[in-house]
């Protein structure tokens, strides 16, 4: 079997088990993505998640009423490390404020091809997106706001491109 047929197998299997998964308020939203199959869409009840959350497989993190992931001004807000994943209608908010280690409300590592970030609102983070090594992405109508109160040396880019091709940067809000 060709390597094609055997990706487009895979593709088709895993979208076959996929589910929709709510989060209610309350509860931790890593244990719901630890827990989520790859392929899974969560879909994520309006309230305060705190932490530095890691998605590390194929999902979607889909916001309803506009939910907010903080950093609590520590590392990286949300963290992609998988192909394939979708954030969208999500607040994004106090990521850390080191330029070394480049915190950012949501850091796209290395190799995580094709992630998607839509109709997100980032606030107080050094960068809003560092996407790193990450082809074919896209950033599409959200709004950056970084922390105003660092002076501008001091401050990241709303969106830091690294060695990535076929990002589509469109519609965004960026100050």
């Amino acid at each position: 079997m060709s390597k094609f047929l055997l990706l487009l197998l895979a593709a088709v299997l895993a979208s076959a088990h996929a589910a929709t998964v709510r989060v209610p308020a309350g509860t931790s939203l890593q244990q719901a993505i630890r827990s989520a199959k790859p392929g899974d869409v969560l879909e994520i009840e309006r309230a305060l998640y705190t932490g530095n959350f890691l998605v590390d497989k194929p999902l979607t993190l889909r916001g309803l009423n506009r939910p907010t992931l903080s950093g609590a001004q520590k590392g990286d807000t949300l963290r992609i490390t998988a192909t394939d994943v979708t954030i969208e209608g999500l607040i994004v908010r106090d990521s850390g404020d080191s330029l070394k280690d480049q915190n950012a409300g949501i850091y796209i590592v290395p190799g995580a091809h094709r992630a998607v970030v839509r109709h997100c609102d980032f606030t107080y983070t050094l960068f809003g997106l560092w996407i790193e090594k990450a082809n074919d992405v896209r950033i599409e109508h959200n709004r950056i706001t970084g922390k105003r109160d660092y002076a501008s040396p001091q401050r990241g880019n709303g969106v830091q491109l690294y060695n990535t091709t076929g990002a589509r940067i469109v519609g965004n809000d960026i100050s």
